[in-house]
């Protein structure tokens, strides 16, 4: 494993991107229950309420959750500075984080009037949440930091989350009677291009500079690649942004997406060459999600390139609905879980062998990785999370077989759930025994 160049002396507290991650998973399982109850009519449009929830439920809930505990814990490490007050800034953005989203989940479905008052808490919370996360990152951005080419795309990345949670705001402030923006939907379109493009793609492709070498002792990504796709990447959403907003309609938006497309598909190819090349070459459940995220993008650009006329009916009244859930569930959500079979053993070992190098002695409990999470739970997971992706597929095209997408999906995330509380429960016994080994020498 390649660590040279990392900061592990500057880490949080390990508490504080885990609360991000269990309730992470918390709100996926409560999301099941949800989509169980709700029954078809979500699946027959994307503008549903119920379907606004869910896809909320999913980008909000899980994957910005995810990604803000894990921009904590990871910013420090790769930049070697630490975010001031991490355990206050953290609990606080997350308190507000989570509780916003619930709120604004709540606040589609719900009747009025109360409707309104949720609408009005979601809007309060979330903004006042992200302004602090967003403020207490950019301190350490605007730091001089090592490790450039992650760094700069997490800058990129923070920027596109910053443009999202204001064209959310604003979505939200129109329901308020706050007109600040016009109604068209070529506003909802760029807050959601903002989010997948801007800052969830961008993050994972930066990420992925990082810690594909690191853990699977693979070679570097190319020099071309490292410093000029996230600049790429955010140019193009610019020119997304300037023809959405200049012609106020949806159907100018196609180029810029499918030349966003395309490039996500030249990185998952580069991807999955760095990935061949690698020294260690041994079977890995987080190489497996790498893989399947990369071929989900070449199958779904393939499918965006097909001409409508070309599709069958069913299928084209769909296709934009399900080319965004094949995208969340394959792509991004592939990404995440995979990452988090690293992240939860990897966090939980370096607390743990920190804590070692003041008493050596200590050394007897520090497990190795696999006993803190098992490759045959991870590989459980990897086959839950591909029939449940195909369950959703199939549920977008046939609205009937919502239940079944809602059992595999609870199924799914009560699974990633244990592992994360089991990963816990292991590190918290292992530091207990060394604080009493310390304890005891004094």
């Amino acid at each position: 494993m390649k660590l040279s160049g990392l900061s592990f002396s500057v880490m949080p507290p390990l508490t504080v991107p885990f609360r991000y991650f269990i309730s992470a998973a918390l709100m996926v399982m409560v999301l099941a229950g949800f989509i169980f109850f709700a029954g078809p009519d979500p699946w027959l449009s994307r503008w549903h309420p119920a379907m606004l929830s869910i896809t909320h439920g999913f980008t909000l809930g899980f994957i910005t959750t995810v990604m803000m505990g894990a921009l904590l814990q990871l910013l420090p490490v790769v930049g070697g500075v630490g975010i001031p007050k991490a355990r206050l800034v953290g609990g606080a953005c997350h308190l507000l984080h989570v509780v916003g989203s619930i709120a604004l989940m709540l606040a589609f479905v719900w009747p009025a009037p109360q409707q309104l008052l949720l609408m009005q808490t979601a809007l309060g919370l979330l903004l006042t949440g992200f302004s602090l996360y967003l403020a207490a990152v950019t301190w350490v951005l605007l730091q001089k930091l090592s490790q450039g080419v992650t760094i700069n795309a997490i800058r990129l990345a923070v920027l596109a989350l910053a443009v999202t949670v204001v064209l959310g705001g604003l979505l939200l402030s129109r329901n308020l009677g706050a007109d600040f923006i016009s109604g068209h939907k070529v506003y909802t379109n760029l807050h959601v291009f903002a989010g997948l493009a801007g800052w969830i793609a961008v993050l994972i492709i930066g990420v992925s500079f990082q810690v594909v070498p690191m853990f699977h002792v693979a070679p570097d990504f190319p020099k071309w690649l490292t410093r000029f796709f996230p600049v790429l990447m955010l140019t193009l959403l610019s020119w997304l942004f300037w023809r959405g907003v200049t012609n106020g309609d949806s159907r100018v938006l196609t180029e810029p997406v499918l030349l966003l497309l395309l490039l996500n598909s030249l990185f998952a190819v580069v991807l999955l060459r760095v990935i061949s090349r690698r020294k260690r070459k041994v079977p890995d459940n987080t190489l497996d999600y790498w893989r399947l995220s990369a071929i989900s993008l070449f199958v779904i650009t393939g499918v965006f390139l097909i001409p409508e006329n070309y599709l069958p009916e069913p299928f084209n009244g769909k296709k934009a609905m399900w080319l965004t859930a094949a995208y969340l569930y394959f792509y991004v959500l592939s990404v995440i879980q995979g990452l988090l079979l690293k992240i939860l053993p990897f966090l939980s070992y370096n607390h743990l062998q920190q804590q070692c190098l003041t008493n050596f002695q200590a050394m007897q409990y520090l497990p190795n990785m696999h006993e803190l999470l098992p490759k045959k739970h991870g590989r459980l997971l990897f086959i839950g999370h591909i029939l449940t992706g195909i369950s959703l597929l199939a549920t977008v095209l046939f609205p009937g077989l919502y239940w079944l997408f809602a059992l595999l999906l609870l199924i799914e995330f009560s699974g990633l759930f244990y592992l994360m509380i089991r990963t816990l429960v292991l590190y918290l016994g292992c530091k207990t025994k060394m604080a009493q080994l310390e304890l005891a020498a004094r």
